[in-house]
């Protein structure tokens, strides 16, 4: 008895590799120079877009525990891994260089795959632009 096997190209489920997507927060201030630092906060946990000074109990560079490691991408966009689930909605703070709040508000996130495909997901990020005065 002869069998014959047709294996058919895009045909059955797909393979999806066991890549863990860290979701990422850009957040751009545009052309404003008053803002140094921006700060994103979910609930009470927020983390800075630079490192606080030695000694001090603000919330920096990745210490906050849903963040991950921030990263500034250029004078008026940061990058902000989010290493817990992706968040609906922050409240982003734009700072002055000596660390006032020049303007503060709620933005509800609109998540989009970056990467990836449908079938097995990928990266995702949400824009949000810090607010001015």
């Amino acid at each position: 008895m002869l069998m014959a096997v047709v294996v058919a190209a895009g045909c059955g489920p797909s393979v999806c590799s066991a890549i863990g997507y860290v979701p990422t927060l850009m957040v751009e201030a545009g052309a404003s120079p008053e803002v140094v630092d921006v700060e994103v906060c979910v609930a009470e946990t927020c983390a800075s877009s630079i490192a606080p000074e030695p000694g001090s109990s603000s919330t920096g560079l990745g210490t906050a525990p849903s963040w991950g490691p921030v990263t500034q991408l250029s004078e008026s966009s940061w990058s902000f891994p989010v290493l817990d689930e992706r968040p609906d909605e922050v409240r982003v703070r734009s700072l002055t260089e000596g660390g006032e709040v020049l303007a503060e508000t709620s933005v509800a996130l609109a998540w989009e795959r970056v990467g990836g495909t449908e079938d097995c997901g990928g990266p995702s990020e949400a824009v949000v632009t810090a607010p001015t005065r």
